[in-house]
């Protein structure tokens, strides 16, 4: 009994260190396996999603701000020249709204010179970037850099929308 549940524990702690680092080997891009590698090597949780219908490697990573929890969705292209990083959703509102918060995205745009803010035709309001890349060794700070800047701006952003928010 004991042999079994010894077993049963070091197969479970195999699973938990290894796993994730072997996402890395198993990804379509290698921008992606850059990026997944610095993410553990940081500590850094996230979702690996896999290949879209697109051929993006797609990913998640979550963060809690002080004024909201960015989910981040990272695209990364097949030329290996860019990742795209949408955080959908930063809020929705009602369509009556809508002049408001066109007002507010364009006043954000103006104010953000890398991120990008859009009133969407679903109502909903939504932050994105896109980062040139080249697969070096500084492909994965560089990423995450960008990826903590929009979680940043997101989070400062959001007092200005969330009155208007449903």
């Amino acid at each position: 009994m004991k042999k079994r549940v010894l077993y049963l524990f070091a197969m479970m702690m195999a699973v938990l260190f290894f796993a994730a680092p072997a996402l890395a080997e198993n990804v379509n891009h290698e921008t992606t396996a850059l990026f997944i590698e610095h993410l553990d090597e940081e500590g850094y949780h996230y979702t690996y999603q896999g290949i879209d219908d697109n051929d993006y490697d797609r990913m998640q990573m979550s963060f809690e701000g002080d004024n909201c929890a960015p989910l981040v969705n990272l695209f990364f292209d097949a030329s290996e020249e860019r990742c795209s990083l949408r955080v959908w959703d930063v809020i929705e509102y009602e369509e009556v709204m809508e002049p408001v918060i066109l007002g507010i995205v364009n006043d954000l745009n103006e104010q953000y010179m890398y991120a990008k803010w859009t009133a969407d035709d679903d109502f909903t309001v939504t932050a994105s970037m896109d980062v040139l890349l080249r697969p070096n060794e500084d492909t994965g700070e560089i990423l995450l850099q960008a990826v903590r800047n929009l979680v940043n701006i997101v989070d400062a952003c959001y007092p200005e929308l969330a009155p208007y928010a449903k």
